[in-house]
């Protein structure tokens, strides 16, 4: 578990089901991602939640983002991890966003974790201006764009950008 004043990074836990279940059940919230299914039910998170426990700290280290007095609000973590080399991906529930939690919360885990990892990358849609001052604020450097690369949960295609984060 990662604290500051105002945010907690911990493990996902069975008991998130519904609250992530009902934050991710939005087009807005997952209409750039390309592995969040919509609608979102509650299979969706249990099963999501179950693969990351039982994966934690083989293949990926999925947190659950947790403001305090409200709960959980997002998830951030890496996934695809392989000879310390991984690829960073997060959401946030809509109703927190433009208050900087998302970056504090990647900045949180790098500085916490950054023992684990040598290599992040993260692949972002160009349309998705938050998600690119959020990966530039912490520390990614834009590598280019990639035409086409980007297929949302709707089908929708889009250019993309490549980011990447290193010692």
């Amino acid at each position: 578990m990662f604290k500051t004043e105002r945010l907690i990074i911990r493990k996902l836990r069975l008991t998130d089901v519904s609250r992530m279940a009902g934050l991710l059940n939005d087009r807005e919230v997952v209409k750039y991602t390309e592995r969040i299914p919509h609608p979102y039910e509650y299979r969706h998170a249990r099963e999501f939640i179950k693969k990351s426990l039982e994966e934690f700290g083989k293949t990926r280290y999925n947190y659950a983002l947790e403001l305090k007095g409200e709960g959980l609000v997002g998830a951030v973590g890496v996934d695809e991890l392989l000879r310390k080399r991984g690829t960073l991906g997060y959401w946030l529930g809509r109703p927190y966003w433009r208050r900087g939690i998302m970056t504090e919360a990647v900045d949180l885990l790098l500085r916490s974790q950054s023992k684990d990892f040598d290599l992040l990358l993260s692949r972002v849609s160009v349309e998705n201006i938050a998600s690119q001052r959020v990966l530039e604020k912490c520390g990614f450097v834009k590598v280019g764009m990639i035409p086409g690369e980007h297929r949302n949960v709707f089908g929708e295609v889009t250019d993309s950008f490549q980011y990447y984060w290193g010692h």
